[in-house]
């Protein structure tokens, strides 16, 4: 007997595995059947007699009967799906055998069964099979001196073809797996003497086939074989079955090389293959690529065999290229992804052979070679077809550096052809295709230099002028010759390519590929959107990339002259010049008539032009693309300080303010890491119109001009109706101080009445209105996306603001007059001036048509509020006085950076906090002196992206001020981190549930910035696990378990660095802290703050005191009072705050060391000895203090004899003292008064 089990599992965690749904044979089917005659013999005997031992007496009576019959014995299987005890699964195949009970023969030595899965995903399993057999007696008495490893484990790969060994009889359709049912054996139509005669004429034919096959190959070798058959097939003549099978053997002698379709990549004429007839060729070519390419492998496995195309490019083997890409495009997927032992796969190779072609094209121009099949002018196309047919996951597979074909692509001596059809059939084409895969991968972008396809790009930039540099050194004129690239201005090779020319315009449809596509996207309250294809919009601003590069701006400002009608130059009018073309993508303002920019757009562009166009239309790419952050490790490295850099512009939080406030948000930003020149959206809310200065103004500069027409100047009169607004003017102008030069999406809410004028939006975005000569803007901001939310804007308008737009989004209020002028052929046809040039270039051959729809019309949108407790005025809860000291001790700091170190040029080093929030609104800070920056770890939402400097409820904020009204010298690195709303019955209020996985990201990038403490003012509780299956490698993690797997890791990386991490206790006296992170991964490092009262005493709702370290003030502590502001005092509760005001304080007492230090410093370079001796010290404090043990004694030194509670620090004793003695002090004299505070703080500390 047998009993048969296959178990099946997920290989990864996380997966679900698969599941059996079906098993054949199931139930119990029998067969061999025997029949056997018994006969039985029943006998019955009674006795009776007296029951006395050793005494046998009495009467017996005795009665026999035989029984016969005829029984039937089986060979018996039976198979089952049985579900699991555990969760009711069914992850199991089970088949039981047992013999034949009358014959005693023993069970089948085979058995084809078919187990059907059900899968949820693509993810790989593996198969553990379980076989245990019940032996007879001799062979159990023989395997008591033997044992049997276990089997292992039986890996499936989803990626790999079918591994298919049944016999050719039985088809199984791979596309419809449940309709295969193999119950019934397939020769059961068969009588015994049909079976017998199959049989024998099967084996009749293998013995005669192994006989000739045998002889065949002895007498030939793997070489002459294949030639032979191919003799054979150019005879047109049958060619036997084992011929056939011999064409797919592979050599055991040529190493990477073995097949004969590698044969064929080197010369596709090996064994006169071109005498084959077409139809036979292409039956042996099928063959061949049938069997020996391998399906795509795995991300990291390789195949021992050179990939059969790189093999031909090494040759130089034009035919069989093009063979193969005309014949095989449907076989070119899988030979395009086949990866030798490099990990490279024929895309690699291809973009690794450009620069051979170009050498080699140059060697031929100056007659020095012979001309190779694959030169320039033949390869190019046959990448383009490559490109074409080559996956996703093949564009994106990392070679054995992590490169990718999209890195070799982008290698800067390729982008130097001075050809755009490189750039718009090649490098477009490939990075959209690989998009796909990377969006889910994001990781795979990276190679292993972490280097993003833009990064290869600069690195290989850098090296390749590097080398130019190195031969810019005197050298012979044939060293000269020799040594340089060829140049392809006007190569007259490059001219007659088919399939596609260099041109930027070769044929119609490659004109309309790239040019406007009017169509119509449903988007609730759109009225209708005409689009461009996004990724060619931008052509004509990419060409001017070049006229940008070191350009200084040279804007028509007619503002400067004195009388500007008079200087307009001819006949032209102030009209004309607002009618001007604009400059497209750069950051100066020339026309396109400007020679710079027609030798950019001519066929002669530079090496330099060439590859800039590339670059900048990768960057947008990536802008445009990818969410925020993404596109910043992408363009500028996962750890570059460039990362601060804002590239959107988000306002919406300020809604209702002034335009002075948005502009002030801008300012902010500008210092708090800068701006990337182009932005990926800005988003502008409705700005308050009373109290804006710019509205109510007399100056009728801007005064609305709806319905203006606009066919000529002298027509064109002003005719004053209602005044609008004009308050985004001078928001616009400060991101154009910026440097912002392009803006991809721009949403602006202007549907509250009264909506900006006409004259105010073109003024914003162009700089200039059409008809005013004065008060105009240098630069102009370039549009893709146009969502100006203006009921019935003129097309006009936007045509003259923002001539160059790809996307147009209208809103209507109902006027049909205002929807037929859009329709017409005045209307959206011209928005992009390009009627006139499709024309020209398909000899007025298309017909554009435009479709509107019509919607909803939106409301505005509502922000969220903040929750937060007010009372009005100074009249409140009284103050803590732990809080009012340490105010005093800070304007004792302003008086000390005033009198002294700003006279003495002194900069002590701030220290860096690391604040893990909701992220905070740079508007509400109480303090411009704190320098702040961030990054945000939110996904994006429906609404955009998440920024740092817009808090999801205020919280973020509340503790910057905290950590501020302690220390405003402090850098603030904020890292907003994704946080939910969370409703729990019985609580009071609404609680958040913060992101593991996005604060262990925040907490990464915190101990990669180099920071030293980490504020973090949030819990979060362990997950209960989870009932999940356990599998031979363990038990499966669920996805929340593994984003606080890494949150741990997070931490621990952060504490290895000796970074200072404070975080609060949870104001829930039922949690302990083994329950919550990010205390519980590392309790004896992380200081955990609760809350104390105005008294010091323990705020009652703090968990367990004896899981925290410190108490801090964290019961009704107000914000700082502005007498100057309006606005009511705040106060706010929780241990929340208690921590941003502890982790203020350690970072006080470190900035108060490094103030000494650095006065000492200016004493060691005067050679002062005894100044060189405190410096020192200062010095190693200031290393000392980064430590969590050498932190707690100066905490602990700030304790005072007598008082009891070590976990309360009566600040008052001591920084109360040393700011009453500095207040007293005056000149230098100060710093040692403060010095003696560090020296107190300092007095035990220990390099651990």
């Amino acid at each position: 007997m047998a009993d048969i089990t296959f178990e099946f599992h997920p290989r990864t965690a996380g997966s679900a595995g698969p599941s059996v749904k079906a098993v054949r044979p199931n139930g119990i089917h029998k067969m061999e059947e025997t029949t056997q005659v018994e006969i039985s013999t029943r006998s019955l005997v009674l006795q009776a007699g007296p029951e006395i031992p050793a005494i046998d007496a009495g009467v017996a009576v005795t009665r026999e009967d035989a029984v016969e019959k005829t029984t039937k014995h089986h060979t018996v299987v039976t198979g089952d799906n049985p579900q699991s005890e555990m969760d009711g699964g069914y992850y199991k195949a089970r088949f039981y055998l047992s013999e034949n009970e009358s014959q005693e023969n023993g069970i089948p030595s085979n058995l084809v069964a078919c187990i059907l899965l059900e899968r949820d995903d693509d993810e790989d399993f593996e198969c553990h099979p379980h076989i245990e057999v019940t032996p007879n007696l001799t062979t159990m008495i023989t395997s008591l001196f033997s044992s049997r490893t276990p089997d292992d484990p039986v890996i499936f790969d989803v990626r790999k073809a079918p591994f298919n060994k049944l016999p050719e009889s039985v088809v199984i359709d791979s596309n419809n797996l449940a309709m295969s049912d193999k119950n019934d054996d397939d020769l059961s139509g068969l009588d015994d003497d049909d079976e017998e005669l199959v049989s024998t004429i099967h084996h009749g034919i293998e013995d005669v086939n192994q006989t000739a096959d045998t002889q065949w190959r002895l007498e030939n070798t793997w070489e002459q074989r294949w030639k032979d058959v191919f003799k054979t097939l150019a005879t047109n003549s049958e060619v036997d079955d084992f011929k056939w099978e011999a064409l797919i053997e592979k050599s055991a002698t040529l190493g990477a090389r073995p097949t004969v379709l590698h044969e064929l990549a080197k010369d596709f004429n090996a064994g006169d293959f071109q005498r084959i007839p077409e139809t036979r060729r292409y039956e042996v070519m099928s063959h061949l690529i049938n069997h020996n390419v391998r399906e795509p492998e795995p991300t990291q496995s390789y195949d021992q065999q050179d990939p059969v195309l790189e093999v031909a490019i090494r040759c130089d083997n034009k035919d069989f290229l093009q063979y193969i890409v005309k014949n095989c495009k449907a076989s070119l997927e899988k030979l395009l992804a086949a990866r030798g032992l490099s990990g490279m796969n024929c895309l690699h190779y291809a973009f690794k052979y450009i620069p051979e072609a170009i050498k080699h094209s140059g060697l031929v121009k100056k007659k020095r070679a012979t001309e190779k099949n694959l030169c320039l002018r033949e390869f190019l196309p046959l990448l383009k077809t490559f490109v074409q047919q080559a996956s996703g996951e093949a564009c994106t597979a990392p070679d054995k550096q992590g490169n990718t074909p999209v890195h070799y692509a982008l290698d800067y001596e390729l982008c130097c052809l001075r050809i755009e059809w490189y750039r718009e059939n090649i490098v477009q084409p490939l990075v959209l295709k690989a998009d796909s895969i990377f969006k889910r991968h994001h990781a795979r972008q990276f190679n292993a230099a972490n280097e993003s396809p833009y990064l290869y790009f600069t690195s290989t930039m850098e090296a390749y002028n590097k080398i130019r540099s190195t031969n810019d050194t005197p050298v012979t004129s044939e060293q000269s010759e020799s040594s340089s690239r060829p140049r392809y201005d006007n190569a007259t090779e490059l001219r007659n390519i088919k399939d596609g020319a260099f041109s930027a315009m070769s044929s119609k449809a490659g004109f309309i590929d790239r040019r406007l596509d009017v169509r119509q996207v449903s988007k609730k309250g759109e009225v209708g959107q005409v689009s461009q294809n996004p990724e060619h919009a931008l052509l004509r601003r990419e060409k001017q990339v070049i006229a940008r590069q070191g350009a200084a701006d040279r804007a028509f400002d007619i503002s400067k002259m004195k009388n500007p009608q008079n200087s307009l130059p001819g006949n032209m009018t102030a009209r004309d010049v607002s009618q001007m073309p604009p400059q497209i993508g750069g950051s100066t303002s020339q026309t396109q008539d400007s020679p710079s920019v027609k030798a950019a757009t001519s066929s002669k562009i530079s090496a330099k032009g060439a590859a800039d166009m590339i670059r900048e239309f990768l960057r947008l790419h990536y802008i445009r693309e990818r969410p925020d952050m993404e596109a910043k490790e992408l363009l500028y490295g996962k750890f570059s300080i460039s990362l601060d850099k804002n590239m959107f512009f988000d306002a919406t939080h300020e809604q209702g303010k002034t335009a002075n406030e948005v502009v002030s948000l801008i300012e902010k930003l500008s210092r708090a890491g800068g701006f990337e020149d182009t932005l990926s959206h800005v988003k502008l809310p409705s700005l308050d119109y009373l109290t804006d200065s710019l509205n109510t103004s007399t100056s009728n500069s801007y005064i609305s001009n709806e319905r203006r027409s606009r066919d000529s100047y002298d027509k064109a009169q002003a005719v004053p109706q209602e005044e609008g607004r004009r308050s985004l003017i001078p928001v616009f102008d400060m991101l154009a101080k910026n440097n912002i030069r392009t803006i991809l999406r721009l949403h602006v809410d202007d549907l509250a009445s009264p909506a900006h004028t006409d004259a105010a939006i073109e003024r914003a975005i162009r700089g200039r209105d059409a008809f005013s000569l004065t008060d105009q803007r240098p630069s102009e901001i370039h549009i893709e996306t146009w969502d100006w939310r203006k009921l019935d804007i003129s097309i006009d308008v936007i045509s003259n603001a923002a001539p160059n737009v790809v996307n147009v989004h209208l809103y209507w209020s109902g006027s049909w007059s205002v929807l037929s002028g859009w329709s017409s052929s005045n209307g959206i046809p011209l928005l992009y001036r390009f009627k006139q040039e499709i024309k020209k270039q398909t000899n007025n051959e298309l017909k554009l048509d435009v479709r509107l729809r019509t919607s909803a019309r939106p409301g505005t949108t509502k922000l969220d509020e903040d929750v937060i407790n007010q009372a009005g005025g100074r009249n409140g809860p009284p103050q803590h006085a732990w809080v009012e000291r340490m105010e005093e001790f800070r304007a004792s700091l302003f008086k000390i950076h005033s009198e002294v170190l700003k006279v003495k040029n002194i900069t002590p080093p701030r220290i860096k906090v690391a604040l893990i929030d909701d992220g905070i609104n740079l508007s509400s800070l109480n303090t411009t002196i704190m320098q702040t920056t961030g990054l945000s770890f939110c996904p994006p939402s429906q609404n955009g992206e998440q920024p740092w400097h817009q808090s999801t409820i205020g919280h973020g904020t509340i503790m910057a001020n905290m950590i501020a009204r302690i220390n405003p010298w402090v850098s603030l690195d904020v890292m907003r981190i994704h946080d939910m709303a969370a409703f729990k019955a019985g609580s009071e209020g609404n609680t958040r549930s913060m992101s593991a996985l996005s604060a262990a990201k925040a907490i990464d990038a915190a101990r990669i910035r180099q920071a030293d403490i980490i504020s973090i003012s949030w819990s979060i509780r362990k997950p209960v696990k989870a009932n999940v299956p356990v599998t031979a490698n363990g038990r499966l993690q669920t996805p929340e378990e593994r984003d606080i797997q890494l949150l741990e890791e997070a931490i621990n990386k952060a504490k290895q660095e000796n970074i200072l991490i404070f975080c609060s206790a949870a104001d829930n006296i039922q949690i302990v802290g083994k329950d919550s992170l990010p205390f519980s991964s590392a309790p004896e490092y992380i200081f955990r703050i609760g809350a104390a009262t105005r008294y010091g005493q323990h705020d009652p709702s703090s968990e367990d005191a004896n899981s925290i370290s410190y108490f801090f003030p964290g019961n009704q502590v107000a914000e700082a009072w502005n007498p100057r502001s309006a606005k009511t005092v705040e106060y706010h509760d929780g241990s929340s705050v208690s921590t941003a005001l502890a982790a203020g304080l350690a970072s006080l007492i470190m900035y108060c060391n490094n103030i000494v230090r650095e006065y000492h410093r200016v004493e060691v370079d005067k050679e002062d000895s005894q100044g060189s001796r405190l410096f020192k010290r200062r010095e190693e404090w200031a290393k000392m203090l980064k430590l969590h043990t050498n932190m707690r004694r100066a905490f602990d030194n700030i304790h005072q004899d007598g008082y009891e509670d070590k976990k309360f620090l009566p600040v008052w004793d001591v920084f109360g003292k040393a700011a009453e003695q500095m207040k007293k002090t005056r000149g230098e004299k100060v710093l040692d008064d403060l010095d003696d505070l560090v020296v107190r703080l300092c007095s035990n500390l220990r390099a651990d």
